[in-house]
């Protein structure tokens, strides 16, 4: 793999970030029609991820939001008609970004111990630089105020189960639900950023490295598969 390319040399949402500037292209929330988002749009997304952060969606009101982003509430109604639908648009931005920073070609003569060090690198950079949104793309989708839509998307990410899926056409991984597989990596990440943010551990590069391993331990096959180291 090129080391260029490593999650080591670049952070996330430095592509087309929700924080950026200007978003992408995509459909307003109120009209459905294509558009580009403006920096007020921004300003209310970065405003309403912090508020939810700090103080959760159900004591986060409009007036605060709005006032934060520092737009009228004229404005703000004028891309998101309600909080529940302004909450289900900054989950699916920022899971694109989410699946962007964990986006990665390997050759096939990279074996796939080294595949998931990539990969777990990028998820560790991200839980570790994004923390209140790698923590509202965790909690959102238990919300009772999560739409259709974000309900059908998987809570895990996609980068993963791709490379889980690889993994298992190659008997390199466990024979289990890819899934299942799945949550064994992502939820033990996700559990040590919540000990983390509650302060009852640190995040040294040690803790890091000890759980990548425990986590691939946990999913590799045990037949020694040439390509699994």
């Amino acid at each position: 793999m090129d080391s260029r390319q490593s999650a080591l040399d670049k952070g996330p949402f430095q592509r087309g970030s929700v924080f950026g500037r200007v978003l992408p292209c995509g459909p307003c929330a109120r009209t459905g029609c294509m558009q580009f988002r403006s920096r007020k749009c921004d300003a209310i997304f970065r405003a309403a991820l912090r508020l939810f952060a700090e103080q959760g969606f159900d004591k986060t009101s409009v007036p605060q939001i709005r006032k934060r982003a520092g737009v009228s509430i004229h404005t703000f109604y004028k891309y998101f008609p309600s909080k529940e639908l302004l909450a289900n648009e900054l989950y699916r931005e920022l899971r694109v970004e989410l699946d962007d920073s964990l986006s990665f070609v390997a050759s096939d003569r990279v074996s796939y111990r080294r595949q998931f060090h990539e990969l777990w690198t990028r998820m560790a950079m991200f839980a570790h630089e994004r923390v209140e949104v790698f923590l509202f793309l965790e909690i959102w989708p238990h919300a009772p105020y999560v739409d259709r839509r974000n309900r059908e998307l998987s809570i895990v990410p996609n980068g993963l189960i791709r490379l889980l899926e690889k993994m298992q056409r190659a008997n390199a991984c466990r024979r289990a639900p890819t899934i299942l597989l799945a949550a064994i990596v992502w939820g033990a990440l996700v559990q040590l950023l919540k000990l983390r943010a509650q302060g009852t551990v640190p995040l040294p590069t040690e803790s890091i490295k000890a759980l990548e391993d425990a986590c691939w331990n946990s999913i590799c096959a045990q037949d020694g598969s040439k390509q699994s180291e």
